[in-house]
């Protein structure tokens, strides 16, 4: 009888100590987090990771934008090699084009233009004594002519600019990558170069 008992006694003893067992080790790995990392502090270090995250995502947006808006309005075509130095009026065979020294101001003057086939004159800013960024650009039809070249902002006093020659695809849109500039005899782009001044400075 008190073996029976003492059995008894020692099933209960035994069942406790597995529940208290058991308790802990459930406790150890689903009240503590990841790595041994307790649940509050694992779901901080989650929100300190998202954060970073997302400060990394805006900063990269930001720097995108400002690169963004440094690009210039005005197109910028690939400077042709050894630009000739003409002044006044440059020609090759049936085509030539005449500008002179001229008020500065929002358009240019062509005094003449002679074209073999209907062209563009673009006028070009001055960039380390090359042709820079493009300011605007008309159309003219193939024959002798003259006009104006409106631009997209004002030339300015004592500043160099270039009126180059440029083919027509033929769509009635000016785009520099398709409509290339015309070269003359000696393989130069037919163009030339004038300075904007004061009223007061034309001779």
């Amino acid at each position: 009888m008190e073996s029976g008992e003492n059995g008894i006694r020692k099933l209960v003893i035994a069942g406790i100590l597995f529940f208290i067992v058991g308790f802990g080790v459930s406790w150890f790995i689903f009240g503590r987090g990841r790595w041994g990392m307790p649940a509050s502090e694992e779901k901080q270090t989650q929100e300190s990771t998202e954060a970073s995250s997302l400060n990394e995502s805006a900063s990269g947006a930001a720097s995108l934008n400002s690169e963004t808006s440094q690009m210039p309005s005005s197109q910028t075509p690939p400077a042709p090699a050894n630009p000739p130095q003409a002044t006044g009026m440059i020609s090759s065979g049936k085509n030539s084009v005449s500008v002179s020294d001229q008020v500065q101001g929002h358009t240019v003057k062509v005094e003449s233009v002679s074209l073999e086939k209907t062209a563009w004159v673009v006028i070009h800013e001055d960039r380390e004594g090359k042709p820079g960024n493009i300011l605007g650009a008309h159309r003219f039809p193939a024959g002798s002519g003259s006009g104006e070249v409106e631009l997209l902002r004002d030339t300015a006093e004592g500043k160099v600019y270039y009126a180059m020659i440029h083919t027509d695809d033929g769509d009635g849109t000016f785009d520099y990558k398709k409509d290339v500039p015309l070269a003359g005899s000696s393989g130069a782009p037919l163009m030339v170069k004038f300075t904007a001044t004061a009223s007061a400075h034309i001779q």
